[in-house]
């Protein structure tokens, strides 16, 4: 069995948690969703999802993934919302809103502020070796480009590996070597930020103005996703503010796999 051990920190608020949504909780499920989805984006076919993940159609097949998950050091802080007139604010618009009650999720108990640490162990238990190339890839891609929780398309529960960074010139060879046919990775500004809000913000306004001269709002069935009603669809576009040596980026990641909608391609 090859295992991994992973120590991260929450680098933008992190909206997790369980039935009470009062109270922030780290869970195994949302990271081994988290990595079905990668693996699913990477290529991987229903069949051997299920082989990698388990499932119960056709017969039940037991998972040879193994994810454990341990917070070291939860960090609960006030949050302000930033006004939705705010590209910050344009982004985390329906984190503030969400829940039985308004506002329910951002109370000081119920989100992981920056700074939150938690350590994630993954093993594979004995997947066939092609399978298990394509998993690692997985991991991988979850590590620099995922996020968890509420709004995690749009930056929010983006993390880090302690003390295992890369440099922007190591992270922008990885996002020219990522697969064209599965996705794209790309810089939405040149610059690197001194914060992960600030590249956050920036983010918001590249969004907003992509939108906008689209001419297309939260409502329109597109890759940018939509909810109308009890019908929604999350984005195929995610945003992510990466950490990297030298600080952080502002990264946009589009998948055509991830959406049968419009694609974006051509936009990003």
């Amino acid at each position: 069995m090859k295992t991994e051990t992973y120590d991260l920190e929450f680098i933008t608020p992190a909206f997790l948690c369980g039935a009470d949504q009062k109270a922030a909780e780290l869970r195994a499920a949302s990271v081994r969703g988290a990595l079905r989805w990668w693996f699913r984006i990477l290529g991987g076919k229903k069949d051997e999802e299920t082989q990698v993940f388990g499932g119960v159609q056709g017969g039940a097949v037991k998972s040879r993934v193994q994810v454990r998950c341990v917070l070291t050091k939860p960090v609960h802080e006030a949050f302000s919302p930033p006004p939705s007139m705010l590209n910050l604010g344009y982004l985390y618009y329906f984190a503030t809103v969400s829940g039985d009650k308004k506002g329910v999720r951002i109370g000081r108990n119920a989100y992981f502020a920056p700074g939150t640490e938690f350590t994630v162990q993954i093993g594979d238990c004995g997947m066939p070796e092609e399978l298990a190339e394509l998993f690692w890839r997985a991991v991988e891609a979850f590590m620099r480009l995922g996020a968890l929780g509420l709004r995690a398309t749009r930056g929010c529960g983006a993390f880090a590996q302690n003390g295992d960074l890369l440099s922007k010139e190591v992270f922008l060879r990885w996002a020219e070597s990522f697969p064209s046919d599965c996705g794209t990775v790309r810089l939405v500004s040149e610059v690197v930020f001194s914060r992960a809000d600030k590249a956050q913000t920036c983010l918001g306004g590249w969004l907003r103005d992509l939108r906008r001269n689209e001419h297309q709002s939260g409502k329109d069935k597109t890759a940018f996703g939509y909810s109308i009603g009890s019908e929604r669809m999350s984005s195929a576009l995610k945003l992510r503010p990466v950490k990297v040596k030298e600080g952080f980026l502002a990264v946009a990641f589009y998948s055509d796999g991830a959406c049968t909608r419009r694609s974006l391609r051509g936009l990003i």
